[in-house]
């Protein structure tokens, strides 16, 4: 007598005992007891999850003599025929093969004879009915249109999408749903006692997350570990005969990838590929690993979504809190293209070798909200409560004079936040805050007089957006008093006045204290004062400079660069263009005007790149930050 495969030994004989389908089973029960049969349905899911099944079940209980609240009998002639797949009512049609507009007339023209027996129904059950053609489309669209009453279509597919909407809104479609590694576990369980078949739960556990969703994959795959062993199944044997790789190596791989260690990772590869692995299967696993770790860091309560068996779940849970759920994220990302690149690779060993070695020297993750903190030598709001990783992961910068974290290179040259080093490596990464610029100290401080040695008043600087506090290196100064440079006498004078030579010479000073704005900063640091004039500054750019002169015309409309300058110099001033040169204005008087040459919008754009390049050469935490992140400055003037 020749062996009948586990599953269709095991295929369900009634609807309660379709597994994890319950949403359709119990719709499809309630309209057979309700005499609410539809003429055509549609079922689409992955393979193995029992829609083919579900079309025989839908045929026996729509024929069944004695239906009890819509299950089949299974015991009269109509059910029998069915089971054995020999009657006369059901036809089962392949859609890839009989894709065709000839196999469809020949459909319609069988659909208008009768069913074998009275008061029954002819079942038209069309497995991958996305496989037809549109011409055979066309010629069934007819038929579903109006069926005759005795005829009944059961249309199954795992590509709905592919079905024409003329198609789809003729039928009741149910979409089936890819079974959980539980359920499959407990439905090969069930069936290992009924064969008694010794097993052991580790070795079901590896079959049901190898079924991928897929019942009928897993009784496959039961079928051939018992058609090569015998005795006790245990997980050693099911690895060994399918060629998949026990959980004890992803743990050792991920503990490899932890520590660094590409020898290691190397190793458990290579131990993996000798007792049989295929490349492909061991990427896969590897990307199911690591999504465990990831779900099982970022909160244990995550334990009920991990697919893992009990005796590793413990260890498992201990190596993920030791991952940032950054890094773990960045090593997922990284290994969800290698099971495609390693199908399609003529040398797969090598593309896994490759990536393996990259991501057991990863570099840890810095989140940018981080690396701001840092830059501006402060804790931000959640340092208190920051754990070993995730978003708020990264060591919090010492407060006082505790040590603080520092940014160094990786070996791939992105920054990584590591313990405190020498205060020679700190200052020359991290601006120092306990150096506040002069501007920055000017607009805290709040005024009481203006006679001299007394503070000027705090006047609140203009509304700062994301980018210029990213530039000033952190948020802007508390409102507080804090001792403030001394003033000169003529910029404390009781009148706020200030002398122009005053202006010239502290110039550069406060070019440099204009910290909150780089860009307009170095702009400025390329002017020259000519003349103050009924409290207007007039300052005078090179011809060459037409950024410049462009960027600083658009402060002047904006007001932006008025109260900086009040800050500075305890004086109301305000800014203008001048048109001639210093010390040229005799000359300029005598010589015929000559008119000004009108700027190009290539002339603008080329200065502008210009000034770009200088800024950030200049400004050392933007130039790191570029470096840190592996970015680039580009030119959102268009």
């Amino acid at each position: 007598m020749s062996y009948v495969a586990l599953a269709r030994r095991f295929r369900p004989q009634s609807f309660a005992d379709v597994t994890a389908q319950s949403h359709v089973t119990d719709t499809l029960r309630q309209a057979i007891a309700g005499a609410r049969v539809a003429s055509a349905y549609l079922f689409t899911g992955p393979r193995g999850c029992g829609k083919t099944t579900l079309a025989r079940l839908l045929a026996k209980a729509v024929n069944c003599d004695k239906p009890k609240d819509g299950e089949p009998c299974g015991k009269c002639e109509s059910c029998v025929g069915i089971a054995d797949s020999r009657s006369m009512d059901v036809i089962e049609i392949d859609g890839a093969s009989n894709n065709s507009v000839d196999d469809v007339r020949e459909l319609r023209e069988s659909v208008r004879y009768a069913p074998s027996q009275p008061g029954k129904r002819k079942i038209y059950i069309v497995d991958e009915v996305h496989m037809l053609s549109t011409g055979a489309f066309n010629a069934l669209l007819k038929t579903l249109e109006e069926p005759p009453p005795h005829v009944l279509f059961v249309f199954a597919t795992t590509e709905w999408r592919k079905v024409p909407a003329t198609i789809l809104s003729r039928c009741q479609r149910f979409d089936f749903r890819r079974l959980l590694m539980g359920e499959i576990r407990a439905r090969l369980e069930l069936i290992c006692k009924k064969e008694k078949i010794a097993i052991d739960p580790a070795a079901l556990f590896m079959l049901a997350r190898r079924a991928d969703g897929s019942l009928r994959d897993a009784l496959s795959l039961l079928d051939q570990v018992l058609s090569s062993t015998s005795g006790t199944i245990g997980e050693t044997t099911v690895a060994e005969v399918l060629g998949l790789v026990r959980e004890e190596a992803y743990l050792d791989l991920a503990t490899a990838m932890l520590e660094h260690d590409p020898v290691r990772a190397l190793g458990v590869l290579h131990a993996s590929l000798r007792q049989g692995a295929d490349p492909a299967i061991f990427a896969l696993g590897l990307v199911e690993h690591l999504r465990n770790l990831m779900l099982l860091g970022l909160d244990p309560a995550l334990r009920a979504s991990v697919q893992m068996g009990d005796a590793h779940l413990a260890e498992a849970q201990k190596l993920a809190s030791q991952f940032r759920t950054e890094d773990l994220l960045y090593l997922l990302n990284r290994a969800s293209g290698l099971y495609e690149d390693t199908r399609r690779s003529a040398q797969p060993v090598v593309v896994l070798e490759a990536a393996l070695i990259e991501m057991a020297r990863f570099e840890s993750r810095v989140l940018l909200t981080d690396l701001l903190q840092q830059l501006g030598g402060g804790p931000g709001p959640d340092d208190a409560t920051a754990g070993p990783r995730g978003s708020a992961g990264a060591p919090p910068v010492a407060r006082g004079g505790g040590a603080a974290p520092v940014i160094r290179r990786g070996s791939g040259g992105r920054a990584e936040a590591g313990d405190a080093g020498s205060e020679a490596q700190l200052r020359a990464v991290v601006p120092s805050p306990a150096a506040p610029s002069r501007l920055a100290a000017v607009a805290a401080a709040p005024l009481e007089d203006a006679s001299p040695g007394r503070a000027v008043a705090q006047m609140a600087p203009p509304a700062m957006s994301g980018t210029d506090l990213f530039a000033a290196g952190g948020p802007p100064p508390a409102p507080a008093v804090r001792p403030v440079p001394a003033v000169p006498r003529a910029v404390a004078a009781g009148s706020l006045s200030v002398d122009f030579e005053s202006v010239r010479a502290r110039w550069q000073e406060f070019t440099q204290a204009l910290r909150s704005k780089p860009m307009l900063a170095h702009c400025l640091s390329e002017g020259v004062p000519t003349r103050l004039v009924a409290g207007t500054l007039e300052v005078w750019f090179a011809p060459e400079n037409t950024f410049h002169q462009h960027l600083f015309e658009e402060s002047i409309r904006r007001r932006d660069l008025e109260p900086y300058l009040q800050q500075f110099f305890g004086a109301p001033l305000k800014a203008a263009l001048a048109m001639e040169a210093p010390g040229t204005a005799a000359a300029a008087a005598a010589a015929p005007a000559e008119p000004q040459a009108r700027l190009t919008p290539e002339d603008l754009a080329r200065s502008r790149r210009g000034a770009i390049e200088d800024v950030v050469q200049q400004t050392p935490a933007i130039d790191h930050i570029i470096d840190a992140f592996d970015g680039e400055v580009l030119d959102d003037s268009h």
